[in-house]
């Protein structure tokens, strides 16, 4: 059984995969660290595409940090917090947010390619679109969480 139409392409798809597992390891390391640091909660809103960026000014950082006072996790967790601080744990949250991002892009992206040229057996493209659907709804979840 093939996966893929041609041998070439074998090194291609083996590469995509795995730096797609690479990705997906770095992004467990990742949480890991922002759930140990507290970091999990403090970006308050999700914005999908705004909020690709920082705070860029110190009137951001303030409007930023004053959302995060507003929940229950800087009351019973980070109260006696410094915007400093806050900008620490933020970051966490912001690097963890953008892997994700970049972990969405860098298996669609490629896959769309794939499947387009035909690179992968036509059998076989449904598992591979079910992986992304499940990238997908691990982001819906962390949505989810943010939300609630």
């Amino acid at each position: 059984m093939m996966i893929l139409k041609k041998n070439k392409d074998l090194k291609i798809i083996k590469l995509w995969l795995f730096t797609s597992i690479c990705l997906i390891g770095l992004m467990i390391a990742v949480g890991g660290v922002t759930r140990l640091t507290g970091s999990g909660l403090s970006i308050t809103e999700w914005n999908l595409f705004s909020g690709i960026f920082p705070p860029l000014s110190e009137m951001d950082w303030e409007k930023y940090f004053l959302l995060y006072q507003t929940i229950p996790q800087f009351e019973l967790i980070n109260k006696n917090i410094t915007i400093d601080e806050f900008k620490f744990i933020f970051y966490w949250e912001y690097f963890h947010r953008l892997l994700g991002r970049l972990i969405g892009l860098f298996f669609l992206l490629p896959l769309i390619y794939f499947s387009i040229y035909k690179k992968i057996d036509k059998k076989y493209l449904f598992n591979f679109y079910l992986i992304f659907i499940l990238i997908c709804l691990q982001c819906f979840v962390g949505w989810y969480i943010v939300k609630s």
